[in-house]
Order: structure tokens, then sequence, then C-alpha cells
């Protein structure tokens, strides 16, 4: 009966304060580049690690590269013969396409980068407003099939502290710019 009490009594500890670390590395935060850019990221919370990320760089500072990323462990060598491949998607219930534009071996499966173009900063705040969090799917469609690829076709990235995360990141890429 005692371990029984014992995990009664720690479960709420966990509930309050378990959470609280994990649940601030899911929050969108800013990383500077070496080649003077910024990278707004958030990680997925059904697969951790997978990034959705805004890559501002360059000369405009106003805007940047819709990029997320899919692990998997499902093996199908395959995947490294998929760059420059166009993909059905569906991006919070709306159905669009995105761009595979790397694959590589990682851990004990593949990785795959996709891109879904470019885009101002006000237009992704724009787009993801009254949205708690951006939600993708891999879609089997007749010209590809996800699910050969991916053994989890789903994953959702917080919106939490996104538009601050975009102006620090356009921030770094200003200061860079104008040294």
């Amino acid at each position: 009966m005692k371990p029984k009490l014992s995990f009664l009594f720690i479960l709420p500890f966990l509930f309050l304060f378990g959470g609280s670390v994990y649940g601030e590395d899911l929050q969108w935060d800013v990383e500077q580049m070496e080649d003077g850019g910024a990278v707004a990221y958030a990680n997925g919370q059904i697969t951790y690690g997978d990034k959705q990320r805004i890559w501002i760089r360059g000369s405009r500072c106003d805007g940047g590269e819709q990029l997320f990323s899919f692990y998997t462990v499902e093996n199908n060598k395959d995947i490294l013969n998929l760059e420059g491949k166009v993909i059905d998607i569906k991006y919070n219930q709306e159905h669009i396409r995105a761009k595979i534009i790397t694959t590589r071996e990682f851990i004990l499966g593949h990785i795959a980068m996709f891109t879904l173009g470019g885009y101002s900063i006000e237009q992704l705040v724009n787009v993801h407003k009254g949205s708690s969090y951006i939600s993708i799917e891999l879609i089997d469609s007749e010209q590809f099939r996800a699910s050969d690829y991916f053994d989890v076709l789903k994953n959702k990235w917080s919106l939490k502290n996104f538009k601050p995360a975009l102006i620090k990141a356009r921030s770094i890429c200003e200061k860079f710019k104008s040294q």
C-alpha cells in the first residue's frame, strides 16, 4: 500500500512542476546564425526535435523563409532521393504544398527539411493570429505516399512567443546588416 501512497503524493508535483521546464522549451526562441542572420524556431509537440523555423537573413530583414523538419525511423533508403520533391501537406487544416529541400541520415533514421517559401513577418503574424499552434500533416497522395517514408505523419508547434521571436530575429538581422 505504501508505494501507491507515495506515487499519489508525488503525482500532483509532477503536474505542477514537471511540465513547466518542458513547456518553456516548446515556445519560440531565437538563435543568431554565423552568417549574421537569425532563426526563430520552436520544437515539435508530437516529435520533439522536429523544428518549425523562420530563417531571417540577407539584405531583407523584414521577412524570412518558413522551414520545418520531420524525423523518421521508417528507414526507406529512397528518402535520400527526395530532395526537390514537392508534396501535399495539411497546414492548420488547409491543403497546401511543401518542397523537400534536404534529407539525410540522422540518429537511427532520417530527417527531412521542408520549405513553405518566404513571407514577411507581418504576413506570418497575420496568418497565425488567433491560433495557438501550427499543425502540419504529411498527406498520402497519388503522386507521393508520405507513409512510405515517414512513420509519424503529423506534428504541432506552439505559437507561444511567436511574434516576439520574429521581432527579435529581425533585430539581430538588422544589427548585422548595419555593421
